[in-house]
């Protein structure tokens, strides 16, 4: 940061114009962000990141919807057909791991 930065901080406590001094700092952190470079604010690093894989998300997204649906159902049908909650209850478990591991690790 430089000089006239910390000269401000340090007169703000008693002026009226802490916003103007604050607004500063975020346009130069935002600056930065847009150049790729790291801004530390306290103790969170804020780096911009520019490849998200929106469309493998949206893939993931429907996988899960649909892999929980079916288990949903599948789950209440056995609870039903069997009278039993605790079958019911092992079937939602198991199915809802198998689809956390089909959807939440990254696929190439």
């Amino acid at each position: 940061m430089s000089d006239s930065n910390d000269r401000c901080r340090v007169t703000c406590v008693t002026c009226v114009a802490c916003v103007t001094c604050e607004v500063e700092r975020v346009t130069e952190d935002v600056e930065r962000l847009r150049k790729n470079e790291i801004v530390v604010v306290g103790t969170v690093v804020f780096v911009e990141v520019n490849e998200m894989d929106f469309k493998g998300q949206l893939l993931s997204e429907k996988i899960y919807i649909i892999l929980m649906s079916i288990v949903s159902i599948l789950a209440y049908f056995v609870g039903f057909i069997l009278q039993d909650l605790q079958i019911l209850y092992g079937t939602l478990v198991i199915g809802t791991v198998i689809t956390l591991l089909i959807c939440v690790p990254p696929w190439p």
